[in-house]
């Protein structure tokens, strides 16, 4: 996901916006996809290569974004939503997914940081890992 890189790479407001604007449409198009599929996963009801891969990007969309730019996936893209749902329900998925730290160390440095508070490596160290693993609690089930 190019689109991703670019907005928590972005720098002033206007390339900040477009670059939110690219995630989103990119976010849309994946929504109408799972949509229009009525699939529980991209290409059908077992996870396949597809899941596997999109799965973590968009686990990492999620975190980063949230941290570096507070920006949250938009709530009216519910098929994508319950698409992250399957993914949280899914124990492969579950067991593998980093914590939401890990998430976030992985792309310090590629993220511009303006305003944030830096975290010392001691204070990362001794904070508790937590896992976001939720949904809205309004987005329906398949």
């Amino acid at each position: 996901m190019q689109k991703f890189n670019h907005f928590l790479a972005a720098y002033g407001d206007e390339a900040i916006h477009r670059a939110e604007k690219n995630l989103v449409e990119e976010l849309t198009k994946i929504n109408n996809h799972l949509q229009s599929s009525g699939y529980r996963y991209v290409t059908g009801d077992d996870v396949t290569l597809y899941d596997c891969e999109l799965m973590p990007k968009l686990q990492h969309i999620r975190i980063a974004s949230k941290w570096y730019r507070n920006f949250e996936m938009p709530h009216h893209l519910s098929a994508l939503w319950r698409y992250m749902r399957t993914a949280y329900e899914t124990e492969a998925f579950k067991e593998s997914c980093p914590a939401d730290q890990d998430i976030i160390a992985n792309y310090r440095g590629k993220a511009r940081t303006d305003g944030l508070k830096p975290i010392s490596a001691q204070e990362e160290a001794l904070m508790q890992p937590t896992f976001t693993l939720s949904v809205p609690d309004d987005i329906s089930t398949y």
